[in-house]
């Protein structure tokens, strides 16, 4: 139910409260209250408070000296129910009123942080600062955000608080370049290898568990370099000349509206 359909019947109903004068048929009240309350609410939250308010007194005296009169009694008593009722309506109203706020508040950050997760794309590299450049610009021209954390501003943030609040992105690029040479112990220097810094290998994996295989885009500089890691089911891309191409085939495929064209413009 809509929000002003709700405003709407709550308002409705305090009205047939207050106005409601057949003090011999106060359970009408009741019934058509928690009636309205529980489509509104879609529980019973208000059920029992609903059913504590009293429209008939307990004890009445009759023709007793010093005692109220009967009829004043009941009049007091149905009076003050609907009073009850009305503050019980009221705050079922501001219940709806604050449910609404943030409600609306949920869906707008969402929003919100939909739109800025398609639209930025975090960069994990190296040493390499020409492929790097060379991603950023591509990106750029598809009318994305590069995410490059050395270019933003730490704001008194360690350096993994700042890494996490800017890895919240939908797409990641992982440049895996020829930054360091490794061996095993046992083989020795004499069976070194290439490999990227071990904070890329990290990144990549971090990415991978994140956003899984399918939104991680990982860029080899050449086929020299090491495997990092045993991430089955990665297919490491090449970085040749058809490297932009790949990568405009696998962002359209996640849902991404982007313009190969302009990659040649």
């Amino acid at each position: 139910m809509e929000y002003s359909n709700k405003i709407e019947l709550l308002e409705g109903l305090k009205n047939f409260v207050s106005n409601y004068q057949e003090q011999d048929k106060p359970d009408v009240i009741k019934r058509h209250v928690t009636m309205v309350v529980e489509k509104i609410m879609g529980n019973d939250k208000y059920k029992s408070e609903i059913a504590q308010i009293k429209f008939v007194p307990s004890m009445v005296a009759h023709n007793v000296p010093g005692f109220e009169d009967a009829s004043i009694t009941y009049r007091r008593i149905f009076n003050q129910g609907k009073q009850e009722m009305v503050s019980l309506i009221q705050t079922i109203l501001k219940d709806i009123e604050i449910d609404n706020q943030i409600d609306s508040s949920v869906k707008e950050n969402l929003l919100h942080t939909t739109d800025i997760d398609l639209n930025r794309i975090f960069i994990v590299h190296g040493h390499n600062n020409e492929i790097k450049l060379d991603v950023a610009r591509t990106l750029e021209k598809l009318d994305l955000e590069p995410i490059i954390l050395h270019e933003k501003p730490n704001l008194g943030r360690t350096l993994i608080n700042k890494f996490t609040d800017y890895s919240n992105v939908d797409f990641a690029i992982v440049i895996i370049s020829a930054d360091d040479y490794g061996y095993s112990k046992k083989d020795g220097e004499s069976n070194k290898k290439l490999r990227p810094r071990q904070n890329v290998v990290f990144e990549l994996g971090y990415f991978i568990a994140k956003l899984g295989i399918e939104k991680v885009f990982p860029l080899i500089e050449n086929e020299k370099i090491e495997d990092p890691g045993d991430f089955d089911g990665v297919v490491y891309v090449p970085y040749n000349s058809g490297w932009k191409n790949q990568l405009v085939l696998e962002l359209k495929s996640l849902g991404y509206k982007i313009d190969a064209n302009k990659l040649y413009e």
